[in-house]
């Protein structure tokens, strides 16, 4: 993978700085080029219009002496001297009306420029001429106001070129200067002022995140900024988390202590109460086995023990309430027979069924095998609840138990034909003390 270099808030804000620094200098460099540019060949342009009118008016004055400019000779020399007494010149020529050369400076090498036929006129035209020099023109009148000739002195592009561009590497490394000078001094400025704050803040942040509850933003005396109304909004926070987990701890220390003692008091009152229900369940058992009793006497001794069989039932549930709180509820995996056991518990409720004249229907796959290792008494438990609910909520048609081999596990699955269960309440299933219909509560009883 590509390693992306990380910028903290200093870099980043140094990275924008530099980009607008950079910008600016930029942008400087090229509008000062662009008007040095300007005001040098205006500059030019103007010393070199002179040298030309000067030329053209010296022109003048020996015309003037009834000598036509084709018999004139020797000022050549003329405009060598202009070109000697003036620096930066291209060149300095004089041609006819229709741009023939008739007399030049030989001091340079250069072949003349190529003109195209000038027009007769008094305006003074300038221009680059084949891309090369920009020159400037001055018309010759002779007496009767004719033009005669054209002086054109032309002076070099590069010149102004080479000046531009040393004036731009000035200004670029001015502006560098400057560039580096600003960053130091903000470098400096968010280090004293933005990054060593934060950096404090961020620090306390970390170690609270470590654990450390004793954690504090401790910033310099006599800060009153944002950063500072942060730092001690931020101490006041921890401070007010750290209050508030005290006094969870004290609330959950109580709720435990609470808790422990009701389950102390749910095992032993199992306990007391098992005690002289075991042996009235024992008197009845003997009572029914070997003594004659009259249909009516049977009936009573059958609703003593079924009602004493229910409050052990609700005896072992508030022990096992009381284990499962004392977090000591174990699960004993020991050599089962399944099948045995879902009959004998199918066969508790088999009665009750047939007397409110529900089928009751069990299933077990020829594929299930005799032996597992599990906790029958806790697999006990989950058939009773899940077929006292089926019956409870059936009020006609069946319940079917189904017993079969899944995948390595055992699969148990227990179908009615009593009112159901809502698709929307599926997820609110094992949620405690909650019904998909509070109707229902007041119909068949439960809390949920």
């Amino acid at each position: 993978p590509v390693k992306r270099w990380k910028f903290g808030l200093r870099g980043q804000v140094l990275a924008a700085t530099a980009a607008a620094l950079v910008a600016v200098v930029l942008a400087s460099a090229m509008v000062a080029a662009y008007f040095f540019v300007e005001r040098q060949t205006e500059a030019q342009q103007s010393r070199a219009q002179a040298i030309a009118d000067a030329l053209a008016i010296q022109l003048e004055r020996i015309l003037a002496l009834d000598i036509s400019v084709q018999e004139l000779q020797g000022f050549d020399e003329q405009c060598d001297e202009a070109l000697q007494r003036h620096g930066g010149l291209a060149y300095a020529l004089v041609v006819d009306p229709r741009g023939h050369l008739l007399f030049r400076n030989r001091r340079l090498g250069e072949p003349p420029p190529t003109l195209r036929e000038l027009p007769a006129g008094n305006s003074v035209r300038f221009g680059p001429v084949d891309g090369g020099p920009v020159w400037v023109a001055s018309p010759v009148h002779l007496d009767n106001g004719t033009v005669a000739s054209t002086v054109l002195v032309g002076f070099p592009r590069e010149a102004v070129v080479a000046e531009r561009n040393a004036l731009v590497v000035h200004v670029l490394a001015a502006g560098s200067v400057a560039v580096l000078l600003v960053l130091g001094l903000l470098y400096a400025g968010l280090s004293r002022v933005m990054v060593r704050p934060l950096g404090a803040i961020v620090g306390a942040v970390a170690r609270l995140g470590a654990g450390d509850r004793e954690a504090r933003a401790v910033l310099p005396v006599g800060r009153d900024d944002e950063l500072a109304l942060l730092a001690k909004t931020f101490n006041q926070l921890v401070e007010t988390v750290g209050k508030r987990e005290r006094e969870l701890v004290a609330a959950r220390d109580v709720a435990e202590q609470a808790s422990r003692a009701k389950s102390q008091f749910l095992a032993m009152m199992s306990h007391e109460l098992r005690t002289p229900l075991n042996a009235v369940l024992g008197m009845a058992e003997v009572l029914a086995r070997s003594t004659p009793l009259t249909p009516r006497q049977q009936r009573m001794l059958h609703q003593v023990r079924s009602s004493g069989r229910q409050l052990a039932d609700i005896i072992s549930d508030l022990l096992d309430l009381a284990v499962i709180e004392a977090g000591k509820l174990r699960i004993v995996s020991a050599p089962l027979a399944l099948r045995p056991l879902v009959e004998e518990t199918v066969e508790m409720f088999r009665e009750d069924a047939q007397r409110r004249g529900l089928e009751l229907a069990l299933e077990i796959d020829p594929a299930l095998p005799e032996r597992f290792v599990s906790d029958g008494q806790r697999v006990r438990q989950v058939l009773v609840n899940l077929l006292g609910n089926a019956l409870k909520f059936t009020e006609r048609g069946s319940v079917r138990v189904s017993v079969a081999p899944a995948e390595g596990r055992v699969r148990f699955a227990v179908a009615d034909t009593g009112v159901g269960i809502d698709e929307a309440f599926l997820p609110h299933l094992y949620d405690a003390f909650r019904q998909a219909d509070g109707t229902l509560s007041r119909r068949f009883g439960g809390t949920g």
